[in-house]
């Protein structure tokens, strides 16, 4: 079984410069009792308006 919860934020730096933050937390069940596993994925995007 895959569970995810993702979490994201975005602001302006400039007008034609946007950065966005995302944080995101999987976590997976295996057939083995023992094995449980987690992940935590931290990302940072930039959007850039190249047209106007």
């Amino acid at each position: 079984m895959l569970n995810v919860e993702i979490a994201a934020k975005g602001r302006p730096l400039r007008g034609d410069v946007r950065m966005g933050l995302n944080y995101r937390y999987e976590t997976r069940n295996s057939n083995d009792p023992d094995k449980r596993f987690n992940a935590h994925v931290i990302g940072v995007t930039f959007g850039f308006k190249w047209w106007r």
